[in-house]
């Protein structure tokens, strides 16, 4: 392969001189050149490619962006695509990936044949430049820093560096095009793997004999083609770019592996080149260039910016320079640390004990926690962490993330998030009861596909099962499985329930049943046929069916969905079953929530009611409203949540907890006229997850509130006693 080896000795032993004796030159400064510009090597059908293997496997970690085709010849793994994307078409072990192997084997073969120009030694450095011409090395080669490509003036001019074993990309390397010089025209041809590490800019086409693997935030204007070997990517831009010109942008600082303390004012970023515009957008990054936040757009022709360092913690740090022609330059990877320590990711929701149904769509994952990247991964498992698998990414700053759950079953779940700065958090143990368990409820009817007039009475809804428990709750949803409402409960041993089918419309009815034990069931999906037009609806979420709220809650989230409702809407709270109502707000949003301050009315008969601007009206299940205690504001919301498993108990059961910040904490246990029954004594924790062992053995059956104090924050649950 190496025509190095071709030269008789005493040619490549002057030929090594020369270069010695020109190593304060580059060898664009060389101006008589052995021979002319090179023929373009033909690729055949390859050269459509912006990656190609003739035999391995293609990994994707990330949203790398792919110009051209994608290609593999041979069955092995092909991973990553989505998130990864490309504009051409995908060939895999067919017969196009067959010639375009052929094709490429057919270049090497050529390539081998034709003569060097210039010997190079185990380093391409800062600084060198190459004229057109065939370049070759006797074995394995770096690269480093700046490196130019001068083509003089002639945009066909073809330039062809032969590597005679691995190539590896220091991170930083940049591949710089002047006078004309165009990235495809540049061939790499390297006998072995080819490493391209963070932060590089490479250019030309790459064709190997070995795995070729791009680390994050490097691009490739050109191609990446192998004989054979793995391709491995992540979050990179790959093939062809738009003609750039002469032009360059390199970001001098932040430099890669620098450290800046967050808060920092006025951190000069600072930048080279040519061509550069006088406008520019200076962008950064928190995870390696997955997603980007602005800083500033700029008018300016000096080489310096002022930045006023964000104040969090990162360890893949990235800005980003574009101008006006969208030259863009990336500086190294760098760490910012912040001058808070970050909390960590803290999982609120699923809480530990809970119990989801399969099959549930867009159930909420909800997390806190301070210092999180943009960029993160949801992962489930179902054997205690053992193993996982990716259910989904975001990569945006939200705390919440809906999750079709999987329709199987398990007692030992836990959903874990990692972000891009490899920040995790695992949630406790909770169950997925799989619709298709046995044991569990097999809804008759309503069958799927059904219809049922709306208004019809005594509608008998019917199942079956092995080992259900007596009491159970029957539900409803209009809009496939997004909200519920409770239509009734049962207490007997029989597989039906009579119910008269609400008046209105919906082609997304689902009946859910679940028993004391936790089994479910769901119906097929049918349609509830109205007798006048549906209007729309109001379904009140929050407060929910016996939920207690405390005096004096600041911020209370009242939570509603449905269709056609008005942006103007009145709200309003009942303390005696509906006889009669006191204005709460009247409010114009698009929203479906109100942050409500709980008023000091005690009652066990509370409801609350939206009506919008049409008359269309919804009112809550019954709730309490209690003296006992108060509640800091929403703290659900901001991290602290509070559960019980199991529940209904007749023992022993675990109060499971989240706190964001460390407290003193303790749990005091009321029965439904507000006595208190128990009490575990306080203790201090840190922020994290913890669980305390209660037994209620002793305690009469009946429904009671446990309340958990962490420093002045309050916040309740309630627990189920059956014998």
């Amino acid at each position: 392969m190496i025509q190095a080896r071709r030269l008789s000795k005493a040619t490549y032993v002057i030929t090594c001189v020369t270069i010695f004796l020109l190593s304060s030159l580059s060898f664009g400064q060389k101006r008589q050149l052995p021979q002319a510009s090179p023929l373009r090597p033909n690729l055949g059908t390859a050269s459509t490619y912006a990656i190609f293997t003739g035999g391995g496997a293609i990994n994707n970690t990330g949203l790398s962006k792919l110009t051209g085709d994608v290609g593999q010849d041979g069955a092995y793994a092909f991973n990553g695509f989505p998130p990864g994307t490309y504009t051409g078409a995908l060939n895999r072990n067919n017969g196009a990936s067959a010639l375009a192997k052929a094709d490429l084997l057919t270049a090497w073969t050529t390539e081998a044949a034709v003569p060097c120009g210039f010997v190079l030694g185990a380093g391409i450095v800062n600084g060198q430049s190459f004229d057109p011409a065939v370049y070759c090395s006797g074995g394995a080669a770096t690269t480093t820093g700046n490196i130019t490509f001068d083509a003089h003036g002639d945009a066909n001019a073809i330039f062809i560096v032969k590597i005679g074993g691995q190539l590896d990309a220091n991170a930083g390397t940049h591949i710089l095009l002047a006078n004309n010089a165009v990235a495809t025209n540049i061939y790499w041809f390297v006998d072995g793997a080819v490493n391209i590490a963070d932060n590089s800019t490479f250019a030309g086409v790459i064709v190997a004999r070995g795995a070729i693997t791009f680390l994050g935030t490097s691009s490739l204007d050109g191609r990446a083609l192998t004989t054979v070997g793995a391709i491995n990517i992540s979050a990179n831009s790959m093939g062809p770019f738009p003609p750039s010109g002469t032009n360059t942008l390199v970001v001098t600082h932040p430099a890669q592996n620098d450290t800046i303390k967050g808060g920092t004012q006025n951190y000069q970023i600072t930048w080279t080149g040519s061509g550069i515009t006088s406008k520019k957008i200076f962008e950064y990054s928190l995870d390696s260039g997955m997603t980007w936040k602005l800083i500033d757009t700029f008018t300016t022709d000096q080489f310096s910016h002022n930045w006023n360092v964000p104040d969090t913690t990162s360890k893949k740090a990235l800005v980003r320079i574009t101008d006006a022609n969208n030259l863009k330059g990336i500086s190294g990877l760098f760490t910012i640390s912040s001058s808070k320590s970050p909390s960590g990711i803290i999982i609120v929701r699923p809480t530990y004990g809970e119990i989801i149904t399969g099959g549930t769509q867009n159930y909420p994952i909800l997390w806190t926690g301070a210092g999180i990247a943009s960029m993160k991964t949801f992962e489930l498992s179902l054997d205690s962490g053992k193993t996982w698998k990716v259910i989904g990414a975001v990569s945006s700053d939200v705390f919440s993330y809906n999750w079709n759950v999987p329709d199987t079953a398990s007692k030992n779940a836990l959903i874990r998030i990692t972000d891009g700065n490899n920040l995790k958090g695992i949630s406790g143990l909770f169950s997925i009861i799989s619709s298709k368990t046995p044991g569990g409820i097999t809804v008759i009817k309503p069958a799927a596909g059904e219809i049922i007039p709306g208004g019809t009475q005594n509608y008998q809804i019917t199942w079956t099962g092995t080992g259900l428990a007596t009491q159970k709750m029957l539900e409803l949803s209009l809009d496939g499985g997004l909200t519920w409402t409770i239509i009734g409960f049962t207490s007997t041993d029989v597989s039906s329930y009579s119910w008269n089918v609400p008046d209105t419309s919906s082609t997304q009815a689902i009946i859910r049943i679940t028993d004391q034990k936790g089994n479910t069931g769901k119906s097929g999906v049918f349609t509830i046929k109205g007798s006048k037009p549906n209007p729309g609806s109001i379904v009140i979420n929050r407060p929910a069916l016996d939920e207690v709220l405390f005096v004096g809650t600041h911020n209370y989230q009242i939570m509603w969905s449905g269709t056609g409702i008005t942006p103007e809407k009145t709200l309003e709270l009942s303390t005696n079953g509906g006889i009669t109502w006191i204005l709460i707000a009247n409010i114009s949003t698009e929203g479906f929530s109100y942050n409500w301050d709980v008023p000091n009315l005690p009652t066990t008969n509370a409801h609350i009611r939206i009506t919008d601007h049409n008359g269309l009206s919804g009112i809550s299940s019954q709730f309490t409203i209690s003296s006992n205690a108060s509640v800091s504001s929403d703290v659900s919301m901001n991290g602290y949540s509070v559960s019980n498993y199991p529940n209904p108990t007749s023992g022993k059961t675990t109060i499971h907890f989240v706190i964001p910040v460390a407290s003193d904490v303790n749990v005091t246990v009321v029965n439904v006229i507000g006595n208190e029954v128990a009490n575990i004594p306080l203790q201090s924790y840190e922020a994290g997850n913890y669980n305390l062992q209660f037994d209620a053995s002793k305690l009469s059956p009946g429904l009671y509130t446990y309340i958990l104090h962490a420093g002045s924050t309050k916040l309740m649950g309630k627990m189920s006693i059956i014998k």
